[in-house]
C-alpha cells in the first residue's frame, strides 16, 4: 500500500475503515454518516479515528489511496496474465467500466478522493499523499503502454491517436458504468471492448498478438473482479 508514515494505523484497520466508508456512504450518503457509525462499522475506536482522520475530507483521499493501491497490483497481474498483448490492453481499458457496472456505489466513491470540493479541508499530508498517488499511476500506466502498446509502430501518430481515443473509451465507459440514469445497455463492457478494439486494431501488433477473444478477456476481468480488486476510474 502507498505509504501512510504518519497515521498511526496498520493496513488490516485501514482497510476496515475504507470498507465501512463505502458501505456508509451507500447507506446514507457523503454528508450524513457519522465518525460513531464509521466507529461501529469498522471496529475501529473514536479516539483512534479522531487521532488520525480530522474529517471526511481525509476520509475521501484515504479511499482513493486504497483504490489506487489496488489499481497498481491488478495492472502487475495483468502485465503477467496469459491474455496477449492487444487483449491485455483492451482488459486494461475496458475493465474500469466492467467493475464500475459490478459495483456501482464503489465506482462512485471511487470518484470522491479527488474531487476539490470535497477533499479542501484535508490535512497538508494527505494532500501531499494524493498527489504522490496519481504520480504512481502514470508511472503504472506508462508500464502498461511501454510493455503491451506498439508504441514501436511505423505511424507513431496514429498510435498516439490511439492511445488518446482509447484513454477518453475508458473514463466515458467507467463514468456512465457508474450512473444509474444511464441504460446498462449502452455501457455494456462487449460494446466497451467492441469500440476499443476497433481503435487498436490497425496498428502494428506483434505476431501471436493480433487475435481478440472477448471471452477470454471477460473470463479474466471476472475472475479479477472475483479478488476483490478497484480500480482508480
Amino acid at each position: 500500500m502507498l505509504a501512510f508514515e504518519f497515521m498511526n494505523l496498520s493496513r488490516n484497520q485501514t482497510l476496515k475503515i475504507v470498507v465501512a466508508c463505502k458501505k456508509l456512504i451507500k447507506e446514507h450518503g457523503v454528508f450524513k454518516f457519522t465518525f460513531s457509525q464509521l466507529s461501529q462499522e469498522s471496529g475501529i475506536s473514536t479516539g483512534v479515528l479522531h487521532r488520525n482522520i480530522k474529517s471526511k475530507d481525509d476520509l475521501m483521499i484515504l479511499n482513493f489511496i486504497t483504490v489506487v493501491d489496488s489499481h497498481i497490483k491488478l495492472v502487475e497481474d495483468l502485465i503477467e496474465s496469459d491474455l496477449n498483448h492487444q487483449e491485455q490492453f483492451i482488459c486494461h481499458i475496458s475493465y474500469p467500466a466492467f467493475f464500475g457496472s459490478l459495483y456501482e456505489s464503489h465506482g462512485g466513491v471511487n470518484f470522491l478522493g479527488a474531487n476539490p470540493g470535497l477533499i479542501k479541508n484535508a490535512q497538508p499530508e494527505f494532500i501531499e499523499l494524493l498527489a504522490g498517488a496519481f504520480s504512481e499511476l502514470s508511472l503504472v500506466n506508462n508500464r502498461v503502454f511501454n510493455e503491451i502498446f506498439p508504441v514501436n509502430s511505423s505511424d507513431r501518430n496514429l498510435t498516439h491517436k490511439a492511445l488518446r481515443h482509447a484513454f477518453f473509451i475508458s473514463r466515458g465507459a467507467a463514468v456512465a458504468s457508474c450512473n444509474r440514469f444511464i441504460s446498462k445497455n449502452t455501457t455494456s463492457i462487449d460494446l466497451v471492448m467492441e469500440i476499443v478494439h476497433d481503435v487498436i486494431k490497425p496498428l502494428e501488433w506483434p505476431q501471436g498478438h493480433t487475435e481478440v477473444s472477448y471471452k477470454k478477456i471477460k473470463n479474466y476481468m471476472r475472475n479479477i473482479s472475483d479478488l476483490g480488486l478497484t480500480v482508480v476510474i
